[in-house]
């Protein structure tokens, strides 16, 4: 052993090489030993977990090689690969009890060690719980609905705001590895691509895969031209609660526009030169629109329709912005009740409120000109602006 001693010293640098004289004493416990005090002072080292993982199973040493799996899998969260192969050998081999509390979906009961201590058992008398003691426990097991379903950790960044995840993320790294949703509290589109304290600014030819995947964006929205730049990008992003959004000759889908605005906290939109168009490829009504925006301050819509019902359904909407703008690019199909919309302003009590409509040639001109007389005289001619297209 003094001969094999100075082997090992002198082929330290060397793992594999070192790995393999330990393995030549023929003694698991002896490589156990030295393989973990060794990685007790190098985490780092990649190759020698993997050997050390590698030789655990061939020597059938399983509850180790799970341990070590489960160590390992905590130190490097981000090799998936490695915690797949993990989950493979607890379906494979069993699952081991372990002294850690923040366990993974996959990991659960002791099997191995309990199968161990039935065999230890033998044919000892073992005296069976009386389950009457908890009739009504057990009788409720599997009908119980918690108000937290699975691991705490993960419903809360499964329900965790920005706020929330700026916090988790800035207090360990093992938080953004779990749900790698990077912040950006304003995107905008340019000339270059440019990140800056999360301002993210995305040039147009660049390559988003380099720049953007799983963006979480907060405070504002901010797109020009390329109509089908921010539909192809809605992939890469997780979740949108701006409330300042600004998307200029974009063509999307009503159910595109909900994703960015179902928050219910926009204060601010503009959609000049876009198209918004329903599952059928028709104009979205305009009471649509309205639903998804209860905090609404200022809004400039594209070409929208309207229908008979339409005052009456704006008048059962409740708002808690303050709706002070209101204009819209144009508005096709039906006219509607003029004393409904009115109620629509004066019950949600919005100040100041003033309104730019531009009707279609072909809509009822009887109707534009008494919705028109009917909005003055109810907000004053300063604050009223509707005409009907001349072509």
């Amino acid at each position: 052993m003094k001969n094999h001693y100075v082997k090992l010293r002198t082929y330290e640098a060397d793992i594999i090489e070192w790995f393999m004289l330990l393995c030549d004493v023929n003694d698991i416990d002896f490589v156990k030993e030295n393989v973990e005090n060794r990685l007790g002072q190098d985490y780092f080292s990649v190759k020698l977990w993997r050997l050390y993982l590698a030789f655990l199973k061939e020597r059938g040493e399983y509850k180790s090689l799970l341990e070590t799996y489960s160590k390992y899998c905590r130190f490097f969260l981000d090799d998936l690969k490695m915690k797949e192969q993990y989950k493979n050998a607890t379906i494979q081999y069993g699952q081991i009890k372990l002294p850690w509390d923040n366990l993974f979906d996959f990991e659960g009961e002791n099997v191995i060690e309990e199968a161990k201590e039935e065999s230890e058992v033998g044919m000892k008398e073992v005296v069976s719980f009386d389950k009457n003691l908890c009739a009504s426990f057990y009788d409720t097991l599997q009908n119980q609905d918690f108000a937290l379903p699975g691991p705490l950790i993960f419903y809360l960044l499964k329900n965790a705001d920005n706020r929330m995840l700026r916090k988790l993320f800035a207090s360990c790294k093992y938080f953004f590895a779990k749900q790698s949703t990077p912040i950006c509290y304003r995107f905008d589109t340019g000339l270059d691509t440019t990140f800056y304290d999360e301002n993210l600014c995305l040039d147009y030819n660049a390559n988003p895969s380099l720049f953007f995947n799983n963006i979480y964006i907060t405070g504002s929205l901010n797109v020009v031209q390329h109509p089908k730049f921010l539909s192809n990008l809605m992939p890469r992003i997780y979740r949108c609660d701006a409330k300042h959004i600004y998307l200029n000759s974009q063509a999307l889908t009503f159910n595109e526009l909900k994703f960015f605005i179902q928050h219910g906290k926009v204060v601010e939109m503009d959609l000049p030169n876009s198209q918004i168009l329903d599952g059928n490829g028709d104009c979205v009504n305009l009471e649509a629109f309205l639903e998804y925006l209860p905090a609404i301050e200022i809004l400039s819509l594209p070409k929208v329709k309207t229908n008979s019902k339409t005052g009456h359904a704006l008048a059962k909407l409740k708002f808690t912005g303050n709706l002070s703008s209101l204009s819209i690019a144009k508005i096709v199909g039906e006219p509607f009740d003029p004393i409904e919309f009115q109620k629509f302003v004066v019950a949600n009590k919005f100040v100041h409120f003033s309104m730019k409509f531009k009707f279609a040639t072909d809509f009822d001109g009887a109707f534009v000109e008494k919705f028109k007389q009917v909005m003055k005289e109810s907000f004053g001619e300063e604050n009223v602006y509707i005409i009907k297209l001349r072509f």
